[in-house]
């Protein structure tokens, strides 16, 4: 916005008015980005300044000579009945302000916000009208950036999988996203005001409680732990959550809590945990039968003591790097192969029917290739 100050005639603080002070506003007029007019009281142009020349029509003069074109013509139908009732404000106290639509010459529609001022004659009445605008085009792009952006957030937040808190210092919820509802069944809205901390298992307060300190008191940007939260119908679900620190963010000022949840994820790693401890309690105690697992590529990666009496190799040599093949002459593994329609790279890649077993009689081959015919073999899937 341009301030223009200009000496009264006849004050006596500050500089002289200069001779040529009408000329230099005549030209800041003119040369302003802002659209600049004048009309009479019937809405022709009296003056248009180089902004509005270029933008609505080049065919308007300068002031130069007389128009006879209207201002209204370089406004939308809409501004125009806006008009009806701006005029009369007009004449009544002398000033309007409002947004308004141009007409470019290329016939888009240019956003404007515009004042209007009558100017008042010797006889105490409107003489003529002056006018500015300001061309809100890219503050209406930025607008609306900010509105699809906003728009596009929300859904995020509202569809994702994610719980979205935000806790004051003390821990009291400020805000719950909509996914609440649908991961522990909450009403948002009943959450606010609440202690995030009240929903948290006893066993794992503390831990929560210390790692949330630790955001303020040791200056950590975030945190993340995994720990239990009651739900809506009073069970217990396991979440992973990460809480960063935004008390110095404009419009949050407080703590920003993203929480996944992880029950199923962490039921899967509780069985797979009993499954390895019952494992490896079977592979210690079988001291008498040779027992090693392989996984889905058929490297071995479990070696019964048994195995390893039996066998000569320690757990150690091969758990990770052998393959079952190591055990069984080359022929034989090729007949059986056969037998199954295999080619006998193949062979200890195949799995038995659902529930069922595979009962073999090989020959093993001892560390040191030493044969030990007619050994039982039982494969089954786990």
């Amino acid at each position: 916005m341009t301030h223009i100050a200009l000496a009264l005639p006849g004050s006596n603080s500050g500089p002289k008015s200069h001779p040529d002070s009408a000329d230099r506003l005549r030209e800041l007029i003119e040369e302003s980005t802002n659209f600049i007019a004048t009309t009479d009281l019937a809405g022709v142009i009296l003056y248009a300044n180089r902004a509005i020349r270029e933008r609505f029509d080049p065919s308007v003069l300068d002031g130069t000579e007389r128009t006879s074109r209207s201002l209204f013509d370089y406004f939308s139908e809409s501004t125009r009945e806006l008009f009806q009732h701006a005029i009369p404000e007009l004449w009544k106290t002398g000033r309007w302000t409002g947004e308004v639509e141009g007409i470019g010459t290329d016939g888009s529609t240019v956003p404007l916000w515009q004042s209007a001022i009558a100017h008042i004659g010797s006889d105490g009445k409107p003489a003529f009208f002056s006018g500015i605008a300001h061309d809100m085009t890219a503050i209406k792009a930025a607008d609306e950036r900010h509105r699809v952006s906003e728009e596009r957030l929300r859904a995020i937040v509202a569809e994702g999988s994610d719980v979205i808190l935000i806790l004051s210092g003390a821990g009291q919820i400020t805000y719950a996203s909509p996914s609440v509802q649908r991961v522990l069944g909450y009403d948002p809205e009943a959450l606010i005001g609440t202690i995030a901390f009240d929903l948290i298992h006893a066993d794992d307060q503390k831990m929560v409680l210390v790692r949330f300190a630790s955001l303020t008191t040791e200056g950590v940007p975030s945190t993340g732990s995994c720990f239990r939260v009651r739900d809506a119908i009073q069970t217990w679900r396991w979440v992973e959550a990460i809480t960063t620190n935004h008390l110095s963010t404009p419009g949050i000022h407080g703590y920003i809590v993203n929480a996944r949840d992880i029950s199923a994820r962490h039921e899967a790693n509780e069985e797979l945990a009993r499954g390895a401890s019952l494992l490896a309690s079977v592979m210690g105690a079988a001291a008498s039968e040779a027992i090693f697992v392989t996984d889905a590529t058929a490297t071995i990666v479990a070696f019964s003591r048994g195995a390893e009496y039996l066998l000569g190799y320690s757990s150690n040599e091969l758990a990770g790097v052998a393959h079952p093949s190591i055990f069984h002459p080359p022929e034989q593994i090729a007949a059986a192969a056969h037998q199954l329609n295999l080619e006998p790279n193949s062979l200890f890649l195949h799995e038995p029917p659902a529930g069922q077993s595979i009962a073999r009689e090989w020959t093993f081959i001892r560390k040191g290739w030493i044969n030990i015919p007619r050994v039982a073999h039982y494969l089954s899937p786990i």
